[in-house]
């Protein structure tokens, strides 16, 4: 979710806008803030907050992978400059699992394979609704980590082929993860947009007859635009749930908490007589107030278990 509102409401680097504040909390802390820009630095003012000039940079980190500026492409270059930058951070993670299947104790194929999905995978996973923006072809390099960590996982030759690691494994291309991802959380969205209202609403109207272009901005357009073409590809019928969204986090009731000051050097009787007291007072306060009493258990074999009584309270249907 945070990949998609990022992605929508993050400040193009284009022509329509000269430059992009990397730090959303700039105001408060200048020093770690900095300017992301495809244009010169000539042809760009100073920015200033609180009287510091922030600096320019090159480079920002998103989701975790670093994000170049680069206004051409570079020659010589085979991969796209993002998918450079994150084959170079997957290469590195992929070194300790190199190690501990190289170690002469050796680690297990569930474990290594555990280890890749993790520490490895995930950041594919954490990038995929940015990743799904980029050509096809400019993912297809991303497969030579998952080749390189099959390999080292069930300890295969280069002969072995790709498609027998895979089955075994139960691991899919990468470009197919990426593209799952996006689609699963696509569809969970449109299921209940109340998780995502802004992103549900973009979705619907590029998925309709009209397939008018949403009125944002261009890096959450290009966004907008590469889901809706998947999903059309799908075909697939998702209706809305009708679920009432529940209030935000900063709207729910705080319970009210009562503490009755007693010590374990306290005689029980005083103990019980301070509690019962207390109950009193609580029950006083409260127009209609209900008597529940309530016990719980742990068997020997783990289960739990627990009872509740309340002698004003019909019990609710079904038991």
């Amino acid at each position: 979710m945070k990949a998609h509102r990022a992605m929508l409401q993050r400040a193009p680097t284009g022509v329509s806008n000269p430059a992009a504040i990397g730090e959303q909390s700039h105001s408060r802390q200048p020093p770690v803030s900095r300017i992301f820009s495809c244009r010169l630095p000539a042809a760009l003012p100073d920015f200033t907050v609180g009287g510091t000039v922030i600096p320019l940079c090159t480079q920002y980190c998103y989701l975790g992978a670093p994000v170049k500026i680069s206004t051409v492409f570079p020659a010589g270059r085979q991969t796209h400059p993002p998918t450079h930058d994150l084959l170079d951070c997957l290469q590195r993670r992929l070194q300790p699992l190199q190690w501990l299947t190289n170690n002469s104790s050796g680690i297990s194929i569930p474990v290594a394979r555990t280890i890749y999905i993790t520490f490895i995978r995930s950041v594919v996973d954490y990038l995929s609704p940015a990743l799904v923006q980029l050509p096809r072809t400019t993912l297809e390099p991303l497969e030579i980590v998952q080749k390189r960590a099959m390999r080292v996982i069930l300890r295969c030759p280069m002969s072995t082929r790709i498609e027998n690691m895979q089955c075994e494994l139960r691991l899919p291309p990468l470009v197919e993860r990426i593209y799952s991802n996006v689609t699963r959380l696509t569809v969970k969205c449109l299921h209940f947009p109340h998780l995502s209202p802004h992103y549900s609403q973009l979705i619907r109207m590029s998925l309709g007859p009209a397939r008018p272009v949403p009125p944002i901005l261009p890096a959450g357009r290009a966004l907008i635009r590469s889901v809706s073409s998947l999903m059309r590809s799908l075909d697939l019928d998702i209706p809305a749930a009708d679920v009432p969204p529940g209030p935000p986090p900063w709207l729910l009731p705080m319970p009210e908490v009562s503490l009755t000051p007693a010590s374990k050097s306290d005689p029980p009787p005083l103990q019980l007589q301070l509690a019962l007291e207390h109950v009193a007072t609580v029950m006083s306060s409260i127009t209609a107030p209900h008597c529940l009493y309530t016990d719980g258990s742990l068997q020997s074999d783990g289960a739990a278990g627990c009872a509740l009584f309340s002698p004003d309270l019909e019990p609710p249907p079904g038991g």
